[in-house]
């Protein structure tokens, strides 16, 4: 099974990795993004902020 099948079929994800975020974002999959404390550069994460995603607040 590929990554992207496992991430269609999850009940919930948690990750740091955006690569992994957005799938789960396209696919449905509640995701759960944490932003790791040395991120570069400051913000990058806020754009999970801006989208309506009920998981993310």
């Amino acid at each position: 099974m590929d990554a992207l099948q496992r991430y269609r079929i999850a009940e919930a994800v948690y990750t740091t990795r955006f690569h992994v975020a957005f799938p789960c974002l396209a696919s449905g999959t509640p995701v759960y993004l944490a932003s790791p404390q040395n991120a570069w550069p400051p913000g990058r994460f806020s754009v999970f902020e801006k989208l309506d995603d009920p998981y993310n607040k």
